[in-house]
């Protein structure tokens, strides 16, 4: 049984991206090992799809969660800026390279989700509860405020927006399972795909009805 008060013995400990935890290790003679958090700029490039690459778009930085606009004429992406490092959604013009910060949150904005006319972004925020997020929705010119669409007890990561413009299709972390949120309406959550396995990563067809989406049911 454990003791006393917490003592901390390290800080800026990295996270084991696979595994979604701390990235350390205690010996059994007490000796700690540790990965620190890396800050390190990265590029967006454009390849083909032979691997070839084209160009690059915008400057470095630290950048996750690239989601290109339906119109092609623009990216959206998570930058990471300040210290320790604070991620917010930016939009960079795909032919001028121009970036424009969209979100200004204290806490994390991520995982950027463009409506199908490209006139709105979903994302991801924790302003509510750092480390657990809820859906917020803007404009992508970044006029007007930012709408709460989604707050709720679990976390929840925005996937795709469906075609017609009606829903949004995410991740309930809580089981890992698939859910619709209407955009209008009473904006009540309908279950997708629910069980004991993992369901995530959907995406709605170009088209049609159909969601693509990973799931472990089947094995690894």
């Amino acid at each position: 049984m454990l003791t006393g008060n917490a003592l901390s013995i390290a800080d800026q400990v990295g996270r084991d991206q696979a595994a979604w935890a701390p990235a350390f290790s205690v010996s059994q003679n007490g000796v700690a090992v540790y990965a620190q958090n890396a800050v390190q700029n990265s590029r967006l490039v454009w390849k083909d799809r032979t691997g070839r690459e084209l160009g690059t778009v915008g400057e470095p930085g630290l950048y996750t969660n690239v989601a290109i606009a339906p119109d092609e004429r623009r990216l959206a992406v998570s930058v990471a800026t300040g210290r320790p490092p604070n991620r917010d959604v930016w939009v960079i013009d795909v032919t001028t390279g121009d970036q424009s910060r969209l979100t200004f949150a204290p806490d994390n904005d991520s995982l950027p989700t463009w409506s199908s006319d490209s006139s709105q972004i979903a994302f991801y925020s924790e302003r509510n509860r750092p480390g657990s997020g809820d859906l917020y929705a803007k404009t992508a010119t970044g006029s007007g405020p930012e709408e709460p669409l989604l707050i709720s007890g679990e976390s929840k990561v925005p996937t795709d927006w469906s075609p017609d413009g009606k829903f949004i299709l995410y991740t309930s972390v809580r089981g890992f399972d698939l859910w619709l949120l209407p955009v209008t309406g009473d904006r009540k959550p309908i279950p997708f795909l629910q069980g004991p396995t993992i369901e995530d990563l959907g995406a709605f067809g170009p088209m049609g009805p159909w969601i693509a989406y990973r799931s472990n049911e089947s094995g690894t």
